[in-house]
């Protein structure tokens, strides 16, 4: 094996037949090479550990499984460089280039990498732990499945960058440039992306849970079905982003820019979404249970069969937003703009309205049980056919111009027992199959009202067991594991009153949803007022009961998290 150790650069003349001297597998360990012109050269397999590289030509060069652990390669050129599967834990490559090197499942861990050129180098399946990249540049950089855990990549350039399937938790990625880069499935929990530019990035599916995101822009990024519970957002900009699907759990999203987002089918409980701007998003059927949207700006929001329970909208601006069919029980809108907004078949049942103004808004067929409307301005505000007013309410709202219409008394008679020679009401009949069909409709909704609270409860349970796995790593001491077991044996109780919740609520609506299909007319009008809001209040104590079995799950993770 040929041995190159403390060589100066004078005294190595690189003819042809010096660069023999290089034979792939070559021992030249601690060997002084900085500056020579070795393109091209041929250093398969070579030991070059702790050699001194600095300035070093190895444009071309092949390395495959060479061995350049704690090497100096300061400033090299190692462009088009083949070094798959190479050592080059510890080694110093700043400011270095290797545009278009060959990197994949090399092991880089701990290197620096600080300022150097990576553009459209392939690193897949490169382990680079604890490594150094800050200001590096690594646009269009290969890095699929690559491991990244506890890397440094502040102000990085990873435009374009192929980072799907990456591990980068606990990443330092402040004020890196990723426009557009892919990053479908990466994890990136606990990991650092204040200031980050990820407009237009391909984010589905990833995990950011824990993640701060302070200040990172995400305008126009595709977040669908990813996981960003618990994560730092605060005057983020996430306008006409993709995150439906999402899940935003315990998110701080204080004076975020949400203008446009499309968040239809995403979790958003417990969020913080004070003075947020969501003009214009659309939150099909969003969870948004216990957020608080004090202040935010929600004009012209589409929020159909949303799911919005307990969440507090003082002070916000909701003119011309659609609630179709949503549920909004217990929740807060003193001092609100409501002007213009649209409650129709709305499940408002304990809602504050102090103070707020629905000049303008339609109430039609909202179950109005037990809200508050004190010193609210209801021009022209329609409250038509609502469950849960009495007709002290309805003459009251109409002395403050409201358009006031009680539910129709015709629901209430037996179409199917009417005397003889009375002519058919077909007109009330109809009537009433429509009601019934109405009716049917927002029981099945409220139905998955409860399934989504108990989707959420399972969902907290579940990460819940992932946090205990995860800290049992990491902890010994008698007096923690201990708390461990006693949260452990919390959360395999909670899983199986989960499972039993479930059975019992598909019994309960197969029950009811049969019990609509087979009433007589007059059967159906009399359940229509008597039954119905009592069993739209039973459903809403089985989601209340569910929102404290999360917040009881929510606090053992909290209290995991502490220990």
């Amino acid at each position: 094996m040929n041995e190159i150790q403390n060589v100066p650069v004078e005294n190595i003349l690189l003819t042809s037949l010096e660069r023999r001297r290089f034979q792939p597998y070559g021992n030249y360990i601690g060997a002084d090479l900085r500056h020579l012109d070795l393109q091209e050269i041929d250093l398969r397999g070579a030991v070059l550990i702790h050699a001194q590289l600095q300035g070093v030509n190895l444009q071309g060069a092949q390395l495959q499984g060479a061995n350049l652990g704690g090497a100096n390669l300061t400033g090299a050129n190692l462009n088009g460089a083949l070094l798959e599967r190479a050592d080059l834990s510890g080694t110093i490559l700043q400011q270095a280039t290797l545009y278009a090197a060959q990197l994949n499942n090399a092991v880089l861990r701990g290197v620096n990498f600080r300022q150097a050129i990576l553009t459209k180098a392939n690193l897949r399946g490169s382990d680079l732990h604890h490594a150094d990249l800050c200001n590096a540049s690594l646009c269009d950089a290969k890095l699929r499945q690559v491991n990244l855990v506890n890397a440094l990549l502040q102000n990085a350039d990873l435009k374009g960058a192929f980072l799907s399937g990456a591990d980068l938790s606990g990443t330092d990625l402040s004020g890196a440039d990723l426009r557009a880069a892919q990053l479908r499935g990466a994890i990136l929990r606990r990991s650092s992306l204040k200031r980050a530019n990820l407009s237009h990035a391909q984010l589905t599916g990833v995990s950011l849970r824990g993640a701060d995101l302070e200040h990172a822009i995400l305008s126009g990024a595709n977040l669908s079905h990813a996981n960003l519970s618990c994560t730092q957002l605060q005057n983020a900009d996430l306008s006409n982003a993709d995150l439906s699907g999402i899940n935003l759990s315990g998110a701080n999203l204080s004076s975020a820019n949400l203008q446009g987002a499309n968040l239809s089918g995403a979790r958003l409980i417990f969020v913080d979404l004070t003075r947020a701007n969501l003009q214009d998003a659309i939150l099909l059927r969003v969870n948004l249970s216990d957020a608080n949207l004090q202040e935010a700006n929600l004009s012209h929001t589409r929020l159909n069969r949303a799911y919005l329970v307990g969440a507090n909208f003082t002070k916000a601006n909701l003119s011309h937003a659609d609630w179709i069919g949503a549920n909004l029980l217990r929740a807060n809108f003193r001092f609100a703009n409501l002007e213009n907004a649209m409650f129709k078949r709305s499940y408002m049942s304990d809602v504050n309205l102090q103070h707020s103004d629905l000049s303008g808004a339609d109430l039609n067929g909202a179950d109005l049980s037990g809200i508050l409307l004190e010193e609210a301005i209801v021009t022209e505000t329609k409250f038509w056919e609502n469950l849960g007013f009495s007709d002290a309410n309805r003459t009251a709202l109409q002395d403050r111009g409201a358009s006031v219409i009680p539910c129709a008394p015709r629901f209430n008679r037996d179409l199917s027992s009417r005397p003889d020679g009375e002519q058919f009401d077909s007109e009330a009949f109809s009537e009433m199959r429509r009601r019934a069909d109405e009716i049917r409709g927002d029981l099945n909704y409220r139905f998955l009202d409860v399934e989504e609270g108990l989707g959420n409860w399972q969902e907290a349970i579940e990460l819940l067991e992932t946090a205990l796995e995860w800290e049992y790593r990491d902890r010994s001491s008698a007096s923690a594991l201990s708390q461990y077991d006693k949260i452990q044996n919390m959360a395999l109780a909670f899983k199986k009153n989960c499972a039993l919740f479930k059975t019992q609520l598909n019994v309960y609506r197969d029950e009811t949803l049969h019990l609509i299909d087979t009433m007589t007319n007059g059967e159906l009008g009399n359940w229509i007022t008597a039954e119905f809001p009592l069993e739209l209040d039973n459903l809403h104590e089985q989601i209340l009961k569910l929102k404290a079995y999360i917040q009881l799950t929510h606090d053992l993770w909290i209290q995991l998290n502490q220990l």
